[in-house]
């Protein structure tokens, strides 16, 4: 890379910050979103930056759905470097800095990616301005998923590896991927990059090595989000959930005419802003695409045959449900997912691989004025920029995030719950007072509870990504120790709720040492089951009176343990499955990636 390509990514660097201010200068502000933010990925950030500033692991989330895996999640991010970020920095300026940082990433990647396929530095800069300033990225801002914008930055670095012949380097950038928290586009990804392989065969050995490398960087979380996955509503869901944001035939125009399905801003997009996200978000411009055209003409493309492999396999899998052949649920993996749109990054991305070779094609022809080719980098920008950036503005989250003193005064950190109702918009704020929510929201949760809930549909809204109580006083609601409704009204009292602790009918006195670690103390006059109303899952472990106790299964649900006759004291923990292991194995491979690219790089 010379000096005027870092001139040329400084510039496109000044651009994005000057696109994200003025949230890049003030941290009290956020940048605007449609709520996913503030509704999923706000609390999940702060409670895991809590929990590691108390000296815990966070393992364990008590405050939602009446208590999930925590580390297992992987939007999480436990593990991803950057999450750093949100260690030390107030939680709103960590995003804005979050998204600054991956969309100078993703720039930097595809400029490196491009030269490395033949590019002059216009060429490079012009496709690299082009991904990090498209609506592919630039849109999951509003959209509110910082996750998804952090995986997609890593993909021209994964393409960088596997085009170099690089292992560590593809096994890095697609150990990051995982990492970052949202593992559909990394599979998609994945997708696109055995693709390339299967039409260089040598390419297939980087492939297989770099996978390789990745697997043991990304096993301290792959492990368990595999685990939770298995245990998750995701298994064996109908082919409707499996088939939900399924792309429209139609959505396909957005490539090159975003503007004819109008925007969520001035209300002139018919259906959800979700939809248009994730529908309305491949948008290459008529420019673009021109030159990705233009590429046909190329007779030795940087990409060869590739970008026009990946525009069919795209389309194919990005119809789902709406694609006759694709039976979604009956398929490995795709039918665990529930956007199969966004398997419409491999058009994006090959309609950008196959720019790369209209490039090409103009810079060979001498007749063409230089001033022509800056002109269509200037008209790429135009039509790019102006789509993304009216999306982009600061605001004061106050009203979605400022405190409500009375529901931290009767609920904050009490060993009970309360349930949401469907008009509470965040469920998921409980995790800010340290109250324990039955309802919640999340891209998946516990098979076994939306089963108990489930049964009989009792008072319950159940959804791919939601539980809400629609009547709280039913009786599951009230065996989840509910004792407490929260509607837009406020909280109402449900009285009958069960403790959360009982054995027969003799409650228990429960105390939350952290959300891995609770104990309960009783007295009873015989020997029985206890029951501890935490939903059951691989990694609790029980002691009675200081001694291990199996855990048994009651009601589908809950943890139960047996206690001897008189006064007894029940200590229940939790730890991820095999956790010091992975952990271990996850530390060295870092240590031998860093060891391979130092050498790589001398």
């Amino acid at each position: 890379m010379r000096i005027k390509d870092l001139r040329l990514f400084a510039l496109l660097v000044a651009a994005l910050c000057a696109l994200l201010a003025p949230a890049l200068l003030h941290p009290s502000l956020s940048l605007a979103n449609f709520g996913d933010l503030y509704s999923y990925h706000w609390p999940l950030r702060h409670l895991v930056a809590a929990r590691l500033q108390e000296g815990g692991l966070p393992a364990w989330n008590p405050y939602v759905f009446s208590g999930l895996p925590l580390l297992a999640n992987p939007q999480a991010c436990l593990f991803y470097p950057p999450s750093a970020l949100f260690q030390v920095l107030p939680v709103s300026w960590a995003f804005t800095l979050n998204a600054l940082f991956h969309l100078a990433l993703a720039a930097f990647g595809m400029q490196l990616l491009m030269r490395r396929a033949g590019s002059d530095g216009a060429g490079a800069a012009l496709l690299a301005a082009a991904f990090a300033f498209s609506p592919m990225l630039l849109y999951r801002i509003p959209q509110g998923i910082p996750t998804q914008l952090a995986v997609l930055a890593w993909t021209p670095w994964c393409w960088l590896g596997l085009r170099a012949g690089r292992p560590w380097l593809l096994g890095g950038a697609w150990a990051l991927q995982f990492l970052a928290g949202h593992p559909q586009y990394g599979l998609v990804n994945a997708v696109g990059l055995l693709l390339y392989a299967l039409l260089d065969p040598p390419r297939l050995r980087t492939f297989a090595a770099g996978a390789a490398v990745a697997l043991p960087l990304a096993l301290v979380q792959l492990f368990p989000t595999a685990e939770f996955l298995s245990a998750s509503n995701r298994v064996g869901w109908a082919s409707g959930s499996a088939g939900a944001y399924s792309l429209p035939p139609s959505a396909l125009a957005s490539l090159a005419l975003p503007s004819l399905a109008g925007t969520p801003l001035d209300g002139s997009f018919a259906g959800w802003p979700s939809e248009f996200f994730e529908f309305h978000a491949a948008v290459a411009g008529p420019a673009l695409v021109l030159l990705a055209l233009a590429g046909l003409a190329v007779r030795r493309a940087p990409f060869g045959a590739a970008p026009w492999l990946l525009l069919p396999v795209g389309v194919f899998f990005a119809l789902g449900g709406k694609n006759p052949l694709l039976p979604l649920s009956g398929l490995p993996l795709l039918g665990l997912l529930r956007v199969p749109a966004r398997f419409v990054l491999l058009v994006f991305w090959g309609l950008l691989l196959a720019s790369a070779a209209g490039w090409a094609l103009l810079r060979r022809r001498r007749w063409l004025p230089r001033v022509l080719r800056a002109g269509i980098v200037l008209l790429v920008l135009v039509e790019l920029v102006p789509l993304s950036a009216r999306f982009l503005r600061a605001e004061d989250a106050w009203g979605w995030m400022g405190p409500r003193p009375e529901f931290t005064a009767k609920l904050g950190g009490r060993p009970w719950r309360f349930a949401s109702t469907p008009e509470v918009a965040n469920p998921n704020k409980a995790v800010f007072y340290r109250a324990m929510n039955a309802s919640g929201y999340d891209a998946f949760y516990l098979r076994r509870y939306s089963d108990y809930l489930g049964r009989g549909g009792e008072g319950s809204s159940l959804d791919a990504s939601r539980v809400l109580a629609v009547r709280p006083e039913a009786l599951p609601w009230r065996r989840l120790s509910v004792i407490w409704r929260l509607d837009p009204t406020g909280l109402s009292g449900m009285p009958g709720a069960m403790p959360l602790g009982r054995s027969g009918g003799t409650p228990a006195v429960t105390w939350m040492l952290s959300p891995e670690r609770w104990r309960l103390h009783g007295e009873t006059p015989a020997a029985g089951t206890l029951v501890f109303a935490m939903p059951a899952y691989p990694g609790w472990r029980a002691f009675v009176d200081g001694k291990p106790a199996p855990i048994g299964l009651s009601e589908g649900l809950f943890q139960s343990v047996q206690v001897p006759a008189g006064p007894w004291t029940a200590d229940f923990r939790f730890r991820s499955t095999l956790f010091p292991l992975f952990a271990c194995v996850s530390a060295a491979a870092a240590a031998l990636w860093l060891a391979a690219a130092r050498r790589s790089l001398a």
